[in-house]
């Protein structure tokens, strides 16, 4: 999820060369042939190092580390039995998560749709870039229902990879162009989630949201956060919950210093007529949380 550094491209390929013996070494069945890509990480992420490990993976396809004590320069793990069956089923794809995880290091955060924005970004401008972007959402459309609150759903994440790789509209799956209308469609009707903190020390806050015990998902402070959409509200008092808190001091040209994390609060939302629900964040030994409509 987080990750830091990019690796020229000779070094970028030979990690992907290394991950066809690494599966060997693991007994994957059958190779795993890397997709051909031309990019290759910015200079400043040079110092990230890249590993093979399907257990720190927790066996998904990978995870970065941002800098710490034992990975200065942050570091990604990489599961290439994963990688294998994504190529399986759709070639190139697997080199969209590479990125996505360098988008975590590039951008300080454990933000999942910007990683993704990032990489697609990325990757658009590249040599086999396009194909690499086609592959993805491709991957998304194959469970498109799946949801984590952390990512949203595969429909948004496939929509994320098209509409910031600029992938033509014409390319687009009929499936995708209707989701994409539907959100465009619910942004008109339904409220908005944004968060604020406090004035202090705290001056970056990352949250699941939950609303009526359902998740509805990731929110953060950061820029360019545009709000979390909100299913529609009834009249009467609402369940509020900010779960999974992670609360950060920053500043510029200097690395982030985490302040507290897996933080929880909650609190009751009255009214349903609004077109934002407003969320503020406190924080002073315990977390505070505020919700109105506006």
């Amino acid at each position: 999820m987080l990750c830091s550094g990019v690796l020229r491209a000779a070094l970028t390929a030979w990690v992907l060369k290394s991950l066809v013996a690494c599966a060997a070494a693991q007994g994957v069945a059958g190779p795993f042939h890397p997709p051909e890509a031309a990019w290759s990480p910015p200079p400043e992420l040079s110092g990230v190092r890249v590993r093979w490990d399907c257990a720190h993976t927790r066996h998904g396809i990978g995870v970065a580390i941002q800098p710490n004590f034992v990975y200065p320069r942050g570091a990604i793990f990489l599961c290439p039995e994963r990688a294998r069956a994504i190529e399986a089923a759709n070639p190139s794809a697997s080199r969209f998560f590479l990125v996505h995880e360098y988008g975590h290091l590039a951008l300080c955060t454990r933000d999942e749709g910007a990683a993704d924005r990032w990489a697609a970004t990325q990757l658009k401008g590249t040599r086999g870039g396009r194909q690499v972007l086609s592959a993805a959402v491709a991957h998304f459309l194959r469970r498109p229902e799946m949801f984590d609150p952390l990512y949203g759903s595969n429909l948004d994440r496939a929509l994320r990879v098209a509409e910031s790789g600029d992938l033509p509209l014409r390319d687009w799956p009929a499936r995708l162009i209707l989701y994409r209308r539907r959100c465009e469609l619910a942004a008109a009707e339904r409220p908005v989630a944004r968060v604020q903190l406090a004035p202090g020390y705290i001056n970056r806050a990352e949250m699941i949201l939950v609303v009526d015990g359902h998740a509805v998902g990731y929110l953060s402070t950061q820029p360019p956060s545009t709000g979390l959409l909100c299913p529609p509200l009834s009249a009467g008092p609402h369940e509020i919950k900010a779960v999974d808190v992670w609360i950060y001091h920053d500043e510029p040209g200097e690395r982030s210093v985490m302040v507290a994390r897996s933080l929880a609060a909650d609190c009751k939302l009255e009214g349903h007529a609004g077109k934002t629900v407003l969320l503020s964040l406190a924080y002073d030994e315990d977390l505070d949380l505020r919700a109105e409509l506006r």
